[in-house]
């Protein structure tokens, strides 16, 4: 392994065999890909989680959280936009069907968090360019200008409706306005300069 620091990719090529009833189940469980490509995954999953165990980049606390990050880990690099569903989990893998609800409500559980912080993420970009675009202008003109508009996903539009209507009266956003976009699984939003610092000060607070 490289010593210090440096991460360069090195490229380490292997050979593994697996029986023809093995290669039929693959087949089976993940009928849109090849047995040869979903090997090849697992094989690169396999040895990801190993190596995050053994540096300790990543060590599950319990098998819960390991089957969790296995099933997750699998669906996204062999079956990407497939909903983790609990009778998926109950047919291809043969799981309990009470395990099966479980892990299924874990995993949208957890992803539903993941998809939340990518929005406040999305949304916390997009108000503070807006806001270093403001702060870049002539005092002049920044003393007469108005508003904002900017654009965002559906996911960060919800995440900031939801900040303008819990915040309290006092430092409630009043420029805040919600616009048509034609543009399907996009939201638009005008805000001005003083309420853009507003927003990005409420996010900061919840994400401290």
């Amino acid at each position: 392994m490289a010593q210090g620091s440096s991460r360069q990719a090195e490229k380490v090529q292997a050979a593994v065999e697996v029986s023809a009833s093995d290669a039929a189940e693959l087949r089976r469980v993940f009928p849109g890909a090849s047995a040869e490509d979903v090997v090849r995954e697992l094989t690169s999953l396999a040895v990801q989680e190993w190596i995050a165990w053994i540096t300790g980049a990543k060590r599950p606390s319990s098998l819960s959280d390991l089957e969790l990050e296995r099933i997750i880990g699998l669906f996204s690099r062999i079956a990407p936009g497939q909903e983790i569903e609990a009778s998926a989990l109950y047919n291809l893998f043969n799981l309990p069907y009470g395990r099966a609800q479980y892990l299924a409500r874990a995993i949208a559980e957890r992803q539903i968090r993941e998809l939340n912080q990518r929005g406040v993420l999305e949304l916390f970009s997009a108000l503070e360019a807006r806001l270093k675009e403001f702060e870049k202008l002539p005092k002049n003109e920044q003393s007469t200008f108005k508003e904002y508009r900017f654009d965002v996903s559906q996911r960060a539009g919800r995440i900031l409706s939801g900040l303008a209507t819990s915040m309290g009266a006092a430092s409630r956003p009043t420029s805040y306005e919600r616009i048509p976009n034609p543009m399907a699984g996009r939201y638009s939003f005008k805000l001005s300069p003083k309420d853009l610092r507003t927003v990005l000060e409420a996010i900061r607070a919840q994400t401290a």
